[in-house]
């Protein structure tokens, strides 16, 4: 076999035959991680951007558990003397199987460690951006990164772990994310959540809370960035944030359950569709209502953030997949309420787009204009802001009656907002609507546009 070259953001990165042995069946989901490392590299730009603002330079950086190396060698390439760069290897002498690009002298002022991912935490250095790919799950690292990341640090988690995520291993989940799940229509945001709540504890054990930035399902794995925060007020506040899910494994009811010291008798009753069924024709002994999780209730999206982040892909490669994936984000972390608000947003997010996809660099537009459309992004995120973000998104097809056609996901958003409920459409899945009604009113509204659609033949 000869040797592989991988190009990610313009840049060429091969690696040897001997390297990809050492590295087994971890190659083959490795080199389709470019999306995570891309977004991490916009996610540095911002928090370098929001460092030098205060006087702070040289950053320190550092890729943790052992794989290709790219997204160290993409910052350091990017950022130059701007930060310090750390990469764990698989070898004590990467420089020969790593890989190779046109920027040596960048790559060449890069420290390796080849160490277990925890004790290279534990080295009792300080670092400002910890990006952790990890292949299978990532919770192992959680408490080491936690503990070393700097007050206001940004955490890049990327977990492979799709199998126990998505409950294909039950046992496992409780195991190792202390939670249970189930395969429903939701489970890509469960998968999130339930690794934001153990992000939650192992941040709490050293007195720190975090902040979410982003949070995506991408096809072969899970993606989330989050800002750490220094001090028992950001922990508990972030803990009050993890709480269980009652789903109806019949009706697909679900509510968020709240925590309380108190003894309820039958807490995890809720009132769904099937309340008043008998359980022998249900099909279920039991009652069809489980507790799922503890997950992470809280807001996932940091729109602030994401557009700046955006921005910046722009700048740097405005054809890349990322812009449109943050801008899918943007439209979703607003989850207007208005088809107005949505053609407003949409013209806020598209006002640069084409002069930079046509340039390839900043567009002509003058910067004061620019700081004006900023402005009024942030204006706009700030309205939706300050409303509840929708917990868990909804199929249109999982509430549809059974023999009816599903509509379309665009009628669906139409009528929620003309009922006055927040929706848009989720990254999380191409079919799910995320929105502010419940799950009664979300059937209710479908069962009225199939009534008002006439029926073929």
């Amino acid at each position: 076999m000869a040797s592989c070259v991988l190009k990610e953001l313009g840049t060429d990165f091969e690696f040897t035959h001997k390297f990809q042995q050492k590295l087994g069946n971890q190659w083959n989901t490795a080199k389709t991680l470019s999306t995570p490392r891309a977004l991490s590299v916009f996610a540095l730009s911002q928090v370098i951007e929001e460092y030098n603002g205060i006087g702070m330079t040289a950053l320190s950086c550092v890729e943790a558990v052992p794989g290709l190396g790219i997204a160290g060698k993409l910052w350091k390439q990017e950022f130059q003397d701007k930060i310090s760069v750390v990469v764990n290897t698989i070898e004590e002498t990467p420089e020969n199987d790593v890989g190779r690009n046109g920027d040596a002298k960048s790559c060449s002022d890069i420290k390796y460690a080849c160490e277990e991912p925890n004790a290279l935490l534990h080295s009792g250095k300080i670092f400002n951006f910890i990006y952790l790919e990890a292949y299978g799950n990532c919770v192992r690292y959680l408490e080491s990164a936690c503990h070393v990341i700097s007050h206001r640090g940004v955490l890049c988690i990327v977990s492979t772990d799709l199998s126990t995520l998505y409950n294909k291993s039950p046992d496992r989940v409780p195991r190792i994310y202390h939670g249970h799940t189930m395969k429903n229509e939701y489970m890509k945001e469960t998968a999130v959540r339930l690794i934001l709540a153990n992000l939650a504890r192992a941040a709490s054990r050293w007195d720190r809370g975090f902040h979410v930035i982003l949070c995506r399902a991408d096809e072969n794995c899970v993606v989330i960035v989050a800002r750490i925060l220094k001090g028992a007020t950001h922990a508990n506040r972030s803990l009050d944030f993890v709480k269980k899910v009652a789903h109806c494994r019949q009706c697909h009811f679900r509510s968020v359950l709240d925590e309380t010291w108190h003894f309820v008798p039958s807490a995890d009753k809720i009132v769904c569709f099937c309340e008043d069924l008998d359980p022998a024709s249900s099909g279920y002994i039991l009652s069809p209502i489980v507790c799922l999780g503890p997950m992470y209730t809280g807001p996932i999206f940091d729109p602030g953030f994401i557009f700046d982040m955006r921005e910046r892909a722009i700048k740097t490669s405005p054809r890349h997949k990322t812009v449109s994936i943050l801008q899918s984000m943007l439209m979703e972390c607003c989850c207007c309420e208005s088809d107005a608000d949505e053609v407003t947003l949409t013209k806020l997010l598209t006002g640069n787009l084409e002069n930079a996809a046509d340039t390839g660099k900043d567009s002509d537009e003058p910067a004061a204009k620019k700081s004006k459309t900023d402005q009024s992004f942030k204006e706009f995120a700030v309205k939706y802001s300050n409303l509840d973000f929708p917990v868990l998104f909804l199929l249109a097809q999982t509430h549809t009656k059974r023999g009816s056609n599903v509509p379309k996901i665009t009628n669906v958003i139409g009528r929620l907002r003309e009922c006055g409920f927040r929706a848009s459409r989720t990254t999380f899945d191409p079919r799910g609507i995320r929105t502010a009604a419940s799950v009664r009113e979300f059937r209710r509204i479908i069962d009225e546009i199939l009534k008002a659609t006439p029926k073929s033949g």
